[in-house]
């Protein structure tokens, strides 16, 4: 039988198909449009906002004394901001778990998105929108942050938008050979002309919409977003530190948990990305036909984000390290002064 964390993704993957259908009856456009994956994303960011803000009026009101010691040091509103993204993270990860153990073939990442990933990926887009207004707000995370929020939604978005617009040009016998960059009025102007040249040229299958090449881009964000299992752990980490509890077992505990998921949900990314490629031959002959916009964001993203585990692992393994050293000597300081 399916494990509990399998079932639990499973039963939220499905969850995201039926919100993203009810988003799809609501405008009557097809799943994948550009105007709908805004749409959605948009409606998801809402509804981030809105939970942040039950969130913060249930803190003020159950947790008062916590909530104004929390006051005195940071900016409130953080603690609502965390909760939205451990809602997130737990969410996401997971469902991105359970679509690559059970719906993606390792050997061959050419084919078609998963029915779960553009929800998956609007719910991720909505979150990143939502995360970044309050980032401009409190003007306190670092530069990585932002590259790192920016980056996922340009990933999220072209992954869903090249799949659509090759799957819309195919369904319709146009003989379109190539699209031009990131421009939005490209799918208007192949069928208005039937053709386009450009250097950059995309297969697109008339006789067979699925699958299609276009869902390469999906399998790295959908692989990334496993990384999201490492917030709980850094949130928990956050909350017990601002509350003064860092000598508490369940800092310790957590701190080593926090750790030990860096090393487990970060750090094997690159060579599994290494890996993927590798064994798919034609993959690296559709990266070099693909759009230059998606063949861009697609290697800043594997890149980028594949450093920024690198060094985020390093740090917290660091900062671990550092503090075990620190518990030693504590801990032999204080037996020799009982003695």
């Amino acid at each position: 039988g399916e494990s509990q964390l399998a079932a639990f993704a499973k039963n939220t993957l499905h969850l995201f198909v039926a919100m993203e259908d009810w988003f799809d009856r609501l405008v009557n456009f097809k799943s994948g449009d550009p105007y709908v994956i805004a749409r959605s994303s948009l409606q998801y960011a809402v509804l981030f906002a809105a939970v942040h803000v039950v969130l913060d009026v249930s803190y003020r009101i159950l947790f008062p004394k916590t909530y104004r010691f929390v006051a005195s040091k940071i900016w409130a509103q953080n603690l609502a901001e965390k909760s939205c993204s451990t809602i997130h993270a737990i969410i996401g990860a997971a469902a991105a778990l359970y679509l690559l153990c059970f719906e993606y073939d390792w050997q061959s990442l050419t084919v078609a998105f998963p029915r779960g990933t553009y929800a998956l990926f609007t719910f991720a887009i909505g979150y990143e929108v939502y995360d970044l207004f309050f980032m401009g707000l409190w003007m306190g995370d670092p530069l990585s942050m932002w590259l790192h929020h920016i980056f996922a939604i340009l990933g999220y978005f072209l992954s869903m938008y090249y799949e659509h617009f090759g799957t819309f040009l195919a369904m319709r016998g146009l003989s379109c050979s190539s699209v031009r960059g990131l421009s939005p009025v490209a799918p208007l102007r192949c069928i208005w002309e039937h053709s386009a040249v450009t250097t950059w040229t995309v297969s697109c299958v008339v006789s067979a919409p699925r699958p299609m090449r276009f869902g390469n881009p999906a399998f790295f964000a959908t692989l990334f977003l496993i990384s999201e299992f490492t917030v709980l752990p850094s949130n928990i980490h956050w909350l017990v530190k601002l509350l003064d509890m860092t000598h508490t077992r369940v800092f310790a505990v957590n701190y080593t948990l926090r750790m030990l998921s860096f090393v487990v949900f970060r750090l094997p990314l690159l060579p599994a990305t290494l890996h993927a490629v590798i064994n798919d031959e034609q993959f690296i002959v559709d990266f070099l036909k693909a759009p230059r916009a998606l063949a861009t964001v697609l290697g800043i993203n594997i890149t980028l984000f594949s450093c920024l585990n690198v060094v985020w692992v390093y740090k917290c393994v660091m900062l671990w390290m550092r503090w075990r050293r620190g518990g030693s000597r504590r801990t032999a300081a204080e037996k020799a002064k009982a003695l």
